[in-house]
């Protein structure tokens, strides 16, 4: 089951409506990511990416957050156009047992 609660985002900011700031990413996608960083001073933040909110992570105290159960529900979370941008099913999309 799916629920919300209250913690706080990480920083960030969403771009234009709908396409949020996916040209940006498009056009120079590493440059997006350590811009992002240094906008935001760390290593995660939030953006608006492919008409849905994401959040970008990098560096193991960020992905350290990512892998611990008790904090983020990761369970189906990448949505299928992100599935099918990094090549289908496999294991950067996998979560639960079937990564197991």
């Amino acid at each position: 089951s799916y629920h919300m609660t209250k913690l706080a985002l990480p920083p960030g900011r969403v771009g234009a409506p709908l396409l949020g700031q996916t040209l940006a990413v498009m056009r120079d996608p590493f440059g997006f990511v350590d811009r992002g960083f240094e906008a935001h001073g760390g290593s995660i933040f939030r953006t608006h990416l492919f008409f849905r909110p994401a959040v970008v992570i990098a560096g193991p105290e960020a992905a350290e957050l990512w892998l611990d159960e008790d904090r983020i529900v990761r369970e189906a979370s990448p949505p299928p156009h992100m599935v099918e941008l990094f090549g289908g099913v496999n294991l950067s999309v996998m979560d639960g047992a079937p990564h197991k």
